[in-house]
């Protein structure tokens, strides 16, 4: 076999091989790195392929197709990080700008809280013994100098203690000056409050039409006790002229507000038709509001509702909770109708010490009825 002169791609050695060598791995024996012979018209050709010792594979494997089809590839994944980290390297420089460009703010200033209105705070923790041992008087003591230094809650607060003697002996005529000083710093609460005293005649001759001057401004401001009250004084024509349509109206403003009195009696406007038509199933869904806001007439209405099945489904059994609830909270109609359902067996065991204790209640109440039930009914 002929021999044919091999020269290293490397150190440039020369080295003879046999002809059918070609395609192979050969060693250089001068600088001991491997290379593949390529010979074409017993011309050599070298490629710098990497190529390992005693692999023949590795030969094959440096001419793999597909690898060579992997390497676009490779080029474009490199290419889309190499952009990703370039684009986060221009959006950091980007918002760091922005925020230089930024108005640094000034760090912000404490607080303090107004003197008065720390006394307010503390004056009600004790009046309500809340982490502290209950105290009136010095209450009291706290509220009346806050008053005087103008808080507004104080001077509600004062106001209360001398109408109901928490704290003080009481006093009507002080009640009123403290409400009337903070109505006119604008707290609808004690405008409202003012406009009771006004309406019931409490430390001062009643005065209808300025009541109703005075639940107006508390309205106006949104407090739902004031648009009831006021809703009150249009559909009854206290101090104002009677408008069952203007009554409906600051009654759903409260009622809006889920205050409870306002859904009842926008109940009963529906259930007879006053400043509205008559609807008795609208007139059940506010009660049942009603009813569920905790107030006792709401409860007695739906007991009524379920009991006579006008705008409810008729339930016997319905009607003896509502009634128990509404009895419970001192509603003597309630309480009459539980003395009933103990009396007559009504869904529940005839049970006539529950029947007297109920008539008791409610004569004790005022219902003359229940006193002369009271005595119809016989002992066990």
């Amino acid at each position: 076999m002929r021999m044919i002169d091999v020269v290293c791609p490397t150190c440039h050695n020369t080295k003879q091989l046999p002809e059918d060598q070609n395609g192979c791995a050969a060693q250089c024996e001068k600088c001991g790195k491997f290379f593949v012979v390529r010979m074409e018209d017993r011309q050599l050709k070298n490629w710098d392929t990497p190529v390992y010792a005693n692999n023949s594979a590795a030969s094959e494997k440096a001419e793999d197709p597909a690898m060579k089809k992997r390497l676009p590839w490779q080029i474009f994944l490199i290419a889309v990080m190499l952009i990703a980290v370039v684009g986060l390297a221009v959006f950091a420089v980007y918002r760091e700008k922005q925020r230089a460009a930024m108005p640094k703010k000034r760090p912000a200033r404490m607080v303090m809280e107004d003197p008065a209105a720390q006394q307010n705070r503390e004056g009600e923790k004790l009046l309500n013994g809340v982490g502290v041992a209950r105290d009136m008087p010095a209450a009291f003591a706290l509220f009346h100098e806050a008053a005087l230094a103008g808080n507004l809650h104080a001077q509600c607060n004062l106001a209360d203690c001398y109408l109901n003697g928490k704290g003080v002996q009481k006093d009507l005529s002080q009640a009123y000056r403290w409400y009337f000083q903070a109505a006119k710093g604008g707290s609808p609460v004690a405008q409202n409050e003012l406009a009771s005293l006004l309406d019931a005649g409490i430390g001062v001759a009643s005065q209808p039409e300025e009541a109703v001057k005075w639940y107006s401004r508390a309205a106006e401001q949104g407090y739902a006790p004031a648009q009831f009250n006021l809703a009150s004084c249009y559909e009854s024509g206290f101090g104002v002229e009677q408008d069952p349509q203007k009554a409906v109206k600051f009654y759903l403003l409260a009622a809006k507000q889920e205050y409870p009195a306002a859904l009842n009696n926008l109940g009963r406007c529906y259930a007879l038709g006053i400043g509205v038509p008559r609807d008795e199933n609208e007139a059940a869904r506010y009660f049942y509001r009603a009813a569920v806001g905790g107030c006792a007439e709401g409860q007695f209405n739906c007991g009524a509702a379920s009991y006579t099945g006008k705008g409810m489904k008729q339930s016997f059994a319905s009607a003896f909770r509502f009634f128990r609830s509404a009895a419970e909270r001192g509603n003597v109609a309630a309480q009459y109708n539980m003395a009933v359902y103990y009396e007559n067996a009504i869904v529940v065991k005839k049970n006539p010490t529950r029947a007297r204790f109920w008539y008791r209640q409610a004569w004790e109440n005022g219902d003359e009825r229940a006193g002369k039930a009271l005595l119809e009914v016989k002992a066990p």
